[in-house]
């Protein structure tokens, strides 16, 4: 069996976020949303109800916490994944059209990396178009784990992938998109330090 495409695409983006974020100028960010899919049959038919943006620049990181003021008596349809008000620093109620206007005006500056768990989905919902060597999935991480890696039958949880890095997080913190973003950028340190993982052979 060649070497899978989860597995080339990893390698690339590895290579990209390390070589980006030792040139100290060039900010990475984070995008995140917590939302009501509205309609099974429609791939972008959403709910949003919350924004978390996380930007790290200069070795700085600030991060934000948006309520989408439309939705703010909208509430997840799962109850554990309910955490609009659990943000560990200050929140912003916002329109979402002001929110994307306020997050496109951070982005005037086109010199970043976008990095997240499940990044691309986030950032269509914003309509923001990248290039694939212009952003960081670590949702990669995870396939590729369970593909090579004998990892227990774990999901494909961002929860699990803190876990597996050993990143210091409150779980009942989790879902709230502010901390979301915030915990991601400390995952992203510890994925980039890691030591190599030790593969198993493939299949042939």
């Amino acid at each position: 069996m060649k070497n899978s495409n989860i597995l080339n695409d990893l390698l690339f983006q590895f290579r990209n976020i390390k070589n980006h974020k030792l040139s100290k100028k060039k900010p990475i960010i984070c995008i995140d949303t917590e939302f009501l899919k509205n309609d099974s049959k429609k791939v972008k038919d959403f709910t949003i109800l919350e924004v978390g943006f996380s930007i790290v620049k200069d070795n700085k990181q600030i991060t934000t916490h948006y309520i989408v003021e439309e939705n703010k008596d909208i509430y997840h349809d799962i109850e554990t994944y309910d955490k609009k008000h659990d943000f560990l620093f200050k929140t912003k109620i916002m329109k979402f059209e002001d929110i994307k206007l306020e997050i496109k005006d951070i982005l005037a500056d086109d010199n970043y990396m976008f990095v997240g768990h499940g990044i691309k989905q986030d950032l269509d919902i914003f309509g923001i178009k990248t290039k694939f060597n212009k952003r960081f999935d670590t949702q990669n991480i995870h396939l590729y784990l369970q593909k090579y890696i004998n990892n227990d039958g774990k999901s494909l949880s961002f929860k699990t992938l803190l876990e597996d890095f050993n990143v210091d997080f409150k779980e009942e913190l989790l879902h709230n998109a502010g901390n979301d973003a915030f915990y991601f950028i400390k995952l992203l340190n510890k994925v980039i330090h890691a030591q190599p993982i030790k593969l198993k052979k493939e299949n042939k």
